[in-house]
């Protein structure tokens, strides 16, 4: 079988913001894009630190910029540690605590920052929010972490057909500094070799991949936070964004249940959950017409943004601005098919009669 990948670099950079190569504290430079508000600081920032570049448009943050800067927020993305235009190895998940910490300090430094910051991003860009609460810096004011798991290497590494899936993930993605595409010849036997000739193509392995690899053979798992688990330090507000046709929601699901049932953490969780897969695609759309394929079409992606980002500006208006109380944002919202939205203060939600559609 052939093999035929689709290998994706760097996209280019926005004028409207100015890249920085933000030092971490062993001197590798991690690439980050600044874009401000029009008028006079100094602003919250909202920091997103993804591993699919930051100027790319599969997580559409040059489109999404205008959404902070217009609400008074500096947003910041950045390429992970090795890739795309950041320095360092890549490797998956083993960086994120100290280099979430040492961006966090960077952002405070700066003339612009006000001091406080707030995180938000989907799936690893999800990960690495829980990555900088384990840290423990004392900048970070609210996350809004969506459609992943704390614990993501290891939901990567369970049971069922979280490995393979978890391989080919880590396979196309964690290679080297770029984004690599392809389909297995998923007949190949043994899997343990699936993704070989995909990597002698590419010019190199994924080390994430081969840690999983030995870990299935009986290598004790790499732990990525030792005694830091988010979850023991968490104090700040969290809004979990899931969706019901989603991949991650179950296991993100079981991370908010937990959270709620400590009395240390539940105070500061909220929920929102839309009818949506991981693309953010909608139930009500499928099947999804041409003109609303947001992935293709930028007039589908700008009517779609605001219904996905507005969740996480309202939040961050809240509890990083302070234009709002607590009381503004409601401790659960979710969606139902073709029915509409409700709310309530609790999950799973008391049936009675004022649960009515919003």
């Amino acid at each position: 079988m052939t093999i035929e990948i689709e290998t994706l670099g760097a996209g280019p950079l926005d004028s409207r913001a100015r890249q920085h190569m933000v030092p971490m504290r062993d001197g590798v430079e991690l690439a980050t894009d600044v874009y401000l508000p029009d008028g006079q600081g100094p602003w919250p920032a909202v920091l997103v630190r993804l591993p699919y570049d930051k100027n790319g448009r599969y997580c559409w943050t040059p489109f999404i910029a205008g959404h902070f800067t217009e609400r008074g927020y500096a947003f910041l993305p950045q390429d992970v540690r090795g890739k795309f235009r950041s320095s360092g190895e890549v490797n998956a998940f083993v960086y994120e605590v100290d280099d979430g910490y040492d961006t966090i300090q960077w952002t405070t430094e700066q003339p612009w920052s006000n001091g406080d910051v707030g995180m938000w991003g989907d799936s690893y860009y999800g990960y690495t929010q829980w990555a900088a609460v384990a840290s423990g810096h004392p900048a970070l004011k609210a996350i809004v972490p969506r459609v992943t798991v704390a614990d993501l290497f290891g939901w990567l590494d369970g049971d069922g057909v979280a490995p393979l899936y978890g391989a080919h993930y880590l396979a196309q993605y964690w290679a080297d500094g770029r984004t690599h595409h392809w389909t297995p010849d998923w007949t190949r036997r043994p899997l343990s070799e699936l993704f070989d000739p995909a990597f002698e193509l590419i010019g190199s392995r994924s080390l994430a991949f081969d840690r999983l690899l030995a870990e299935a053979r009986g290598q004790a798992p790499v732990d990525m936070y030792g005694d830091r688990h988010p979850f023991r330090r968490l104090r700040i507000p969290t809004l979990h964004g899931v969706g019901w046709f989603d991949n991650i929601t179950p296991p993100h699901m079981l991370d908010y249940e937990r959270l709620m049932s400590d009395p240390e953490t539940a105070p500061f969780q909220y929920l929102h959950a839309g009818s949506t897969d991981h693309e953010n695609y909608r139930f009500e759309f499928v099947p999804i017409p041409e003109s609303e394929d947001h992935d293709t079409h930028d007039d589908a992606l700008e009517r779609m943004l605001p219904r996905y980002l507005s969740p996480a500006l309202d939040f961050f208006d809240a509890f990083l601005a302070g234009r709002g109380g607590p009381e503004s944002v409601p401790r659960v919202r979710w969606h139902l098919p073709n029915v509409g939205w409700r709310e309530s203060p609790v999950w799973p939600p008391r049936v009675h009669a004022s649960s009515a559609c919003i």
